[in-house]
């Protein structure tokens, strides 16, 4: 069994709590992928004349790739920054709802 960060005698598994919010976590994260897939899905058909345009000036396959994979990397490093200042802002809410000290963590 991993115990990140806890003495194995201290350790709590199984309880009720803990497991309920790490089903809630899996199903945000989930969820999230699978709107981002869907999203990214579909925008493909509006983008379609960008698409041409970049064959027709001999743009190849692989750097159409690289082209939509900086595109999804930047729109998640923004997101993610967003969401690290999101929950710096929201600290004090979050040690209340979760019986945490974030202050000594970070």
């Amino acid at each position: 069994m991993l115990y990140i960060g806890v003495l194995i005698t201290h350790a709590r598994h199984g309880d009720y709590y803990n497991i309920l919010i790490l089903i809630s976590i899996a199903s945000f994260f989930f969820l999230a992928l699978t709107s981002f897939i869907n999203l990214t899905t579909l925008t493909l058909p509006h983008r379609s004349k960008e698409l041409a345009i970049n064959k027709l000036v001999g743009t190849n396959q692989l750097e159409i790739i690289f082209a939509f994979a900086k595109e999804s990397f930047g729109i998640v490093t923004i997101s993610m920054v967003l969401g690290i200042i999101l929950l710096f802002v929201t600290a004090g809410l979050l040690e209340v709802i979760l019986s945490l000290n974030l202050q000594d963590k970070c």
